[in-house]
């Protein structure tokens, strides 16, 4: 494969995780995790379908939050030891090497025809490289990496599996990459020295951003939102009071008190984490660097400069962390109520001025406050600056023509600066209503394949189940969103 440039299948945000059961008196509770939504059969025959076409050397690159440990809120049996925490019993095992590995196992588990289908890419000698992502962080283990490996990787398969640790280059021409280290809220500051310790002699764990702790503790405790459709839950004051009663009052009455101290321990622990030295040990950096390097197919110098270009960690500005859980907004109202409340107190005991004076100065302040909270900025549109900035940088360092980022979950194909940009999207759960009977978007993948004059061409394409299409490639100055007519491609029947 080094002497040949390789057919290049690239996937990103399967979002993989254990499967919900179905609660009788609760069935909408995290519906997007049930079982009769899995879309693993027609993952699978897109990869045999993708396997069948190929001749000469293939890798199949799974670029980042394939599995989503974050999702994962199954308990391990008491006989294995791992003994969790009161939080960890209502919202996820934490991020230690033992608990990893449980649950790896435990997703595995849940997706066999998945497992199946990699092993089959390996067993016709397909290369397989698992790209870590802001979800699947725990994949930074040693023990859980070689856990994955293993397992795709039937004896006497010809192929390989490998897991780097944010960025892969292939075929000297393509750099691939999740994209959290441009996303303050989700990157992994070092993910050379990925582990932290709560205290002294505490077990190491990795350092979880922001994102990560959202879901876990945020997400998994408001189980009648779907976290992998923003339409769904970042939504304007009347949309969240339509859907708290449409979708929430009978299943989780109690939503608004879940939020408020989910979003304070959320913010609590992201800090804290932030804050904590990461394990780094002097003697071992240089070997550090090397083994990165030698799995990214990349040099030394290519992953400091790499490293270097991530963006500052959201953790330093609490304050952007409380923007992004609303908590900011909540205490500038609760300062508007009970300020102007004050206010209407002083002003009736020197003046004797009553209620007609609250309400002004509730009419007063009000402006200014929603003034405030309509000019909060997306993050999306922060990553795709940061992506923007960096990419005469990317290029230079990487000597590449060509950036693939995930984490988005927007198909993109498009030109940045010196490089042609393309993103897979997702083929996460996500759909437009709660009880998960209208999904949003397309499975699609990115194909770099070798053309005539022994370069390589690279496109964005939806698998239609069977058969492809190809997203146009939009213009630098275009909206970079281009989406096929609506399809209702998890209702089709599988064909091969």
């Amino acid at each position: 494969m080094a002497n040949a440039r390789p057919t290049t299948l690239v996937l990103s945000d399967l979002h993989l995780t254990t499967v919900e059961p179905l609660d009788p008196e609760r069935p909408m509770w995290r519906r997007y995790k049930q079982r009769d939504l899995l879309y693993d059969d027609r993952l699978a025959a897109m990869l045999d379908d993708a396997r069948h076409q190929v001749r000469g050397p293939f890798e199949v690159v799974f670029n980042g939050d394939i599995f989503d440990f974050d999702a994962v809120t199954d308990l391990p049996e008491p006989a294995m030891g791992l003994h969790p925490s009161y939080m960890e019993r209502i919202r996820g095992l934490a991020p230690t090497e033992a608990k990893s590995l449980f649950k790896l196992s435990r997703i595995l588990a849940d997706h066999p025809v998945f497992v199946a289908a990699v092993q089959r890419l390996t067993s016709s000698g397909a290369r397989v490289v698992f790209v870590v992502g802001n979800h699947d962080l725990e994949l930074l283990w040693p023990s859980v990496q070689a856990t994955l490996e293993r397992t795709m990787t039937p004896d006497g398969a010809p192929g390989e599996v490998r897991v780097v640790e944010w960025f892969y280059r292939s075929g000297d021409d393509t750099l691939i990459e999740h994209g959290h280290q441009y996303d303050s809220y989700c990157l992994c500051d070092d993910p050379l020295w990925p582990t932290i310790r709560l205290t002294e002699d505490g077990p190491a764990r990795i350092r979880l951003p922001f994102g990560s702790y959202a879901s876990r503790v945020l997400v998994n405790g408001m189980g009648v939102i779907n976290p992998h459709n923003d339409q769904t839950w970042l939504l304007s004051f009347a949309g969240y009071a339509l859907y708290f009663w449409n979708h929430v009052v009978r299943v989780q009455p109690l939503l608004p008190l879940t939020w408020m101290w989910s979003s304070v321990v959320t913010l609590l622990l992201s800090v804290r984490d932030g804050f904590l030295p990461a394990q780094v040990d002097p003697r071992a950096l240089e070997e550090r660097v090397d083994e990165v390097a030698g799995r990214a197919q990349a040099t030394p110098a290519m992953v400091r400069a790499l490293y270097a270009l991530r963006v500052h960690p959201a953790f330093y500005t609490p304050w952007r962390i409380a923007q992004e859980l609303w908590v900011d907004r909540l205490v500038l109202f609760l300062l508007v109520v009970v300020g102007s409340f004050q206010a209407m107190a002083t002003l009736n005991v020197l003046f004797g001025w009553g209620l007609q004076v609250w309400l002004t100065t509730l009419i007063l302040l009000f402006p200014p406050f929603l003034l405030y909270a309509q000019g909060i900025e997306p993050e999306a549109r922060a990553v795709d600056r940061a992506v923007a900035a960096r990419a005469t940088l990317v290029a230079g360092v990487a000597n590449v023509e060509r950036w693939v980022l995930g984490h988005t979950h927007v198909a993109r194909h498009t030109d940045v600066g010196p490089l042609e940009l393309l993103n897979p999207g997702t083929w996460s759960p996500g759909f437009r209503d709660a009880a998960c009977t209208e999904p949003v978007g397309h499975p699609y993948v990115v194909w770099i394949r070798p053309v005539a004059d022994g370069s390589r061409a690279a496109a964005v394409e939806a698998w239609l189940d069977p058969g492809w299409l190809t997203l146009p490639r939009a213009q630098a100055d275009e909206a970079p969103e281009q989406r096929l007519p609506f399809f209702n491609w998890r209702s089709r029947p599988r064909r091969r």
